[in-house]
């Protein structure tokens, strides 16, 4: 990663300030200073950095979870917030940082938070954006963090522990527990893939472990045949084979036996049944009604032409009786014409006299009223025009009173809203004079604005006093308990020494016993051999010569044995209970040793927590300027009288803070009633506007309607003038005036009266010009009806008819047509008539009669059907006649080629030749079954024995790859992967101390890093010749090795994935001596040139001020006037 661009926007006490790290002068320097008084706002720098990149800044990451409410809020906010850095009375906060990612891309992260209007500390937003072509943009806290681990390759606690190395924190790697420094080289340099590694080997080799259990079970599972049952089936399979060639001839000489005697009695059957359909075939063509029909289907043949003749004459008569019968109907419709022509000349009389009528009328009007009628639109445009001018006249007039009242009322609401804004504006300048008191009031109380950090770094270093207090108990406490449990272990250990004695002294006794038990058994032995030699039952006892009735059981030699055998367990059992108690004690011993090493470690851990909390304990009180010696450190007293104390203090600035607020609120409750206040005469000015505007909206309005009256009062004389030369209407002035609608009526009416007249003389005209056209068109039309028909011209009543002569039109069509149908059907009948004389002149054996009976008895389907069925029947017969001698023929064929039948078959008519098939077939069946199943259980032994082979060989394979991976297991392969990932950690811190140990060289080189178990470092002093912890090493040793170790780290870094092109160092330099200083300084001014890195240095010390040429300079830092931010180059 490459920083860039860092840009500071109110963040504690630096208001604005921009700082580029790719520009002149930092760009081309190895090293550089951020310098400044105390308190200026050095840590801020780098606190800016750690927010824009995560949101949180080292100081924020330790604090405790106590809370404190800011000046003007009514909401607490934690110690651990970073949104408290946001500067003393600015809204809001920002810091912005642009840099190159580890994959090479440009980014600009951003950081910012702002006051609510409640005064409360709005949430805190952070951001980042790539800067490239793509344009990406995250916004969701997840997001950006999943986002900025990838691209700086660092979480924050990994960041501050090899990049940044912030104040109080620098020598924490140094200080940190075995456990604490593994995870925090896991989290930097990726060793997790180790341990899923190791968790792979582990997994890998119990698959090839259950690879191989699965290939022996599965070959394990597979039987195979011997040789003995291989030959014993190839055998039966032989057998069987011929009896089935056997079995299979027979079966074919029966079948056809079968097959012989299904197709003879099969056509014989079928020889008797075409004989007796052939005799019922000749019967049937042979009868009287197969006779009649061929008799029918040939005369239709011959008449079917005469009997089409006969049908057509015969509908064409009828046709002819129904046109006669229409001759009624065109007269009526004559007669009906003739009354509508006598209607029509009426009409035409009327409409002549009504025209007569209405040109006397008009030829009555004067040429004035013609010319009024002919311009009336006109006029009646012209008097509304002049009624609707009028009528605005009078609706101005009328609105220009209440207009002229409403500006009186308008203009004392002038006047009194303006006495009320000049009241308000009062009252607020009085307000404002309050919040001002108060803000001079809060002045007095906090001139520095620091009391509300002062009292938040007095409670957190209360607590962190509390805290020193319990692990200095807690040291204490495991100092006990190591030398309670020491003194348990040399208790156990004089316990021990006495059962060892004890041992010995039971091991001795059971010996003893074990060898009179043995001696016992022998001579027991002995004696028994000896009775049983010398003593039968029922025979004289040598000693004594009485008869021996039974000799000794066995029973009851052992019972000699049985004292000797108690005295044996007795002291076999006190042996076990002693070994038993050793070997608890001995236990006992490794686990109070374990312990003891385990306090000794746990209370060293302890004690350097203790003294590494004290540091920063002591030097918070520097920070505070308050006076503090380290006897008041010693003793849990004294840290209790200390906290006291510290807490009084605490107390007394809480009272301060809390009479701060109440100003404060007081001095909030002052704005907010003047802010209110403010509104009230803003909202009274806008209604001071609202009523001006009102008022000059009122005179202006009142103007327009003056000129307006006048207007419209001009163009009513002007209309009135110009109808003048139009009215011929007698006194028309007076009327408008009196009654104007009823004079507009008066000229709508006499107008309109004129127009109907002029319109109904055109439409009589037209009339009377059709009706005349018409009539002649009709007389036309009646003469041809009288010439075709000879009727006559009947006197009638007049009947009006509409369409008259398309109806006359009509009806000449239509006896036109009927006249020409009567003609042509008298011709037809003439015709058809003549065509049958000459048929039954030819066909002397039919008659009209006869025609028909079969016109009415048969159609063309019909006799077509007949026909047919004759050719179907005759057809029919002949394939039954040749089929019957082929099957005669057959028959005789088959007769002479018969099998040849045993002797048992000579009645083969009665022998079931299929039931003999079946059962030979069901035979068959059961040894192709047999053949089948002895084959496939060859063939399955045969794939089986490959199968096996292939199983075998890639046993081989799998037991080779088995036994890789159980090696590769047994180096670095568990469950958990611990294994691999300790090993590969344990390379990781040795290439560390080797490092740090070549840095650690050039600074001083009589000290050297060396490791201890479980990830502890010491310190080799060549100069005293003796090995240092970390917490025996002064101020300045302590800062050197912790700088060794952060160099290493970082070196490291360069190949992982948090590589930094800067490491930042937070304060430490002033504990250094003048040649410590040059070495040091030294060594960082080659890191450059050595790795790329480049190292920014924040200290106060004046030496290093005077070395360093390039330095961002922090300048300032309190409530009234903030820090200022410049990059200076002093060569």
């Amino acid at each position: 990663m490459k920083l860039k661009q860092l840009t500071i926007n109110n963040i504690a006490s630096i208001e604005q300030a921009e700082i580029r790290f790719d520009a002149h002068p930092l760009k081309d320097e190895s090293l550089f200073l951020i310098c400044g008084s105390t308190g200026a706002g050095k840590s801020t720098v780098l606190d800016a950095i750690c927010l824009a990149l995560f949101g949180t800044t080292p100081r924020m990451s330790v604090a405790g979870n106590d809370a404190f409410q800011p000046v003007g809020a009514s909401e607490s906010v934690t110690l651990q917030n970073p949104a408290q850095l946001l500067r003393h009375g600015a809204s809001q906060a920002s810091v912005s940082l642009t840099f190159v990612g580890n994959d090479g891309e440009l980014y600009e992260s951003i950081w910012s938070v702002r006051v609510k209007r409640s005064g409360n500390l709005d949430s805190a937003k952070w951001s980042l954006r790539s800067l490239s072509l793509n344009g990406k943009y995250w916004e969701k806290k997840g997001e950006v963090e999943d986002e900025i681990q990838r691209v700086v390759g660092a979480k924050f606690s990994d960041f501050t522990k090899t990049t940044m190395l912030a104040q109080g924190d620098f020598a924490q790697f140094l200080k940190s527990k075995a456990i604490d420094k593994a995870n925090i080289l896991q989290g930097l340099f990726g060793d997790d893939i180790y341990e899923r590694i190791g968790k792979k080997i582990f997994e890998v080799h119990k698959e090839k472990e259950q690879e191989k259990r699965d290939l022996q079970k599965e070959m394990e599972s597979h039987k195979l045949l011997t040789s003995e049952e291989i030959e014993q089936r190839n055998s039966l399979l032989n057998t069987t084979r011929r009896q089935v060639a056997e079995k299979t001839k027979l079966k074919a000489e029966i079948d056809a036996k079968a097959e012989w005697k299904k197709r003879k009695a099969d056509m014989s059957q079928s020889f008797q049944m075409n004989e007796e359909k052939r005799k019922t075939l000749l019967a049937g063509i042979e009868g009287e009604l197969y006779r009649n029909q061929s008799l029918v289907i040939k005369q239709w043949g011959e008449s079917s032409q005469a009997i089409a003749w006969m049908n057509q004459r015969k509908d064409k008569s009828n046709a002819l009786v129904l046109a006669k019968e229409k001759e009624a109907s065109f007269l009526s419709r004559f007669q009906l014409m003739c009354r509508g022509i006598k209607g029509e000349q009426c009409s035409l009389e009327e409409n002549n006299r009504r025209l007569k009528e209405i040109s006397e009328a008009m030829a009555n009007c004067s040429d004035a009223e013609r010319r009024m009628f002919d311009q009336s639109e006109t006029i009646v445009e012209k008097l509304d025009q002049a009624q609707r001018t009028r009528k605005k006249a009078q609706d101005c007039r009328a609105k220009l009173k209440e207009t002229e009242s409403l500006l009186t009322n308008s203009l004392a609401e002038v006047e009194s809203s303006e006495k009320k804004f000049t009241e308000m504006k009062a009252q607020e300048e009085a307000l404002q004079q309050r919040v001002d008191e108060a803000g001079r009031e809060l002045l007095s109380m906090d001139p520095n604005g620091d009391l509300l950090a002062r009292h938040t770094s007095i409670s957190d270093l209360s607590n962190r006093l509390s805290t020193l207090k319990d692990k200095l108990a807690l040291w204490l406490s495991l100092q006990k308990e190591e030398e309670f449990i020491r003194q348990e272990l040399a208790k156990e250990e004089q316990k021990e020494l006495a059962l060892e004695t004890a041992k010995k002294q039971a091991d001795v006794d059971f010996e003893k016993a074990d060898l009179a038990y043995k001696a016992a058994a022998r001579a027991v032995n002995d004696m028994a051999k000896e009775l049983r030699r010398s003593l039968r039952q029922g025979e004289p006892c040598p000693v004594c010569g009485q008869v021996v009735h039974s000799v000794f059981s066995d029973e009851h030699f052992l019972s000699v044995l049985a004292e000797p055998e108690e005295a044996r367990k007795r002291c076999e059992a006190e042996q076990r209970r002693i070994s038993s108690l050793l070997e608890a004690s001995k236990q006992l011993i490794v686990k109070y040793k374990r312990e003891c090493e385990v306090k000794s470690q746990t209370e060293k851990s302890a004690q350097l927590d203790f003294e590494g909390l004290k540091s920063s304990v002591v030097a918070s009180y520097a920070e505070l300027k308050m006076v503090c010696e380290e006897k008041n450190f010693s003793s849990l007293a004294d840290l209790s009288d200390e906290m006291e104390k510290m807490g009084a203090t605490a107390v007394a600035l809480k009272e301060r803070v809390l009479e701060l607020n109440r100003i404060q609120a007081k001095r909030a409750e002052a704005q907010k009633a003047k802010d209110e206040q403010h509104l009230i005469t803003e909202e009274q000015k806008k209604v001071c506007d609202v009523v001006k505007k009102k008022r000059d909206d009122l005179q202006n309005e009142i103007k327009n309607n003056k000129e307006l009256c006048t207007r419209e009062e001009e163009e009513e004389r002007s209309v009135l003038v110009q109808l003048e030369g139009m009215m011929a209407i007698a006194d028309w002035r007076k009327r408008y005036e009196a009654d104007a609608p009823s004079l507009v009526v008066q000229v709508q009416e006499l107008s309109k009266k004129y127009e109907d007249w002029k319109e109904n003389q055109k439409m009589l005209a037209t009339k009377i010009e059709v009706s005349q056209r018409d009539l002649e068109f009709l007389e036309s039309t009646m003469r041809a009806i009288v010439e075709k028909t000879s009727w006559t011209v009947p006197t009638v009543e007049p009947q009006p008819m509409a369409n008259l002569p398309k109806a006359s039109a009509l009806l000449q069509s239509g006896i036109s047509e009927w006249k020409q149908e009567m003609v042509g059907l008298e011709r037809n009948i003439s015709e058809m008539s003549q065509h049958l004389d000459a048929f039954f002149a030819e066909h002397v054996d039919l008659d009209e009669e006869r025609l028909s009976f079969l016109s009415a008895n048969y159609t063309s389907e019909s006799i077509s059907k007949l026909v047919a069925e004759h050719e179907k029947t005759e057809n029919e017969y002949a394939t039954i006649c040749g089929e019957c001698n082929s099957l005669k023929n057959g028959i005789l064929e088959m007769d002479s080629h018969s099998p040849l039948f045993s002797e048992q078959e000579k009645d083969w008519q009665e022998v079931d030749f299929r039931n003999q098939s079946a059962l030979l077939q069901e035979e068959l069946s059961s040894c192709n079954q047999m053949i089948g199943s002895i084959t496939r259980e060859l063939e399955s032994d045969e794939e089986t024995r490959k199968h096996v082979g292939k199983l075998s060989l890639k046993m081989e394979e799998v037991s080779k790859e088995e036994e890789r991976w159980f090696r590769l297991n047994e180096k670095l392969g568990d469950s958990t992967g611990s294994k691999f990932k300790r090993l590969a950690l344990r390379l990781v811190f040795d290439n560390l101390l080797q490092n740090a140990n070549r840095y650690l060289r050039s600074f001083d080189d009589n000290f050297e890093l060396a490791k201890q178990e479980g990830f502890v470092i010491e310190v080799k002093d060549y100069r005293s010749n003796r090995n240092l912890s970390s917490s025996s090493l002064s101020g300045g040793q302590q800062f050197m090795v912790s700088l060794a170790l952060a160099l290493g780290l970082a070196d490291m870094a360069d190949s992982s994935r948090c590589a930094s092109d800067t490491i930042f160092i937070d304060e430490g330099f002033g504990t250094l001596s003048e040649d410590y200083l040059a070495n040091v300084m030294d060594c960082l001014e080659k890191l450059h040139q050595t790795t790329g890195k480049r190292v920014g240095i924040i200290s106060h010390v004046e030496r290093l001020r005077e070395r360093i040429a390039t330095q961002i300079v922090v300048e300032g830092g309190n409530t009234s006037v903030p820090s200022r931010v410049k990059v200076v180059c002093m060569e």
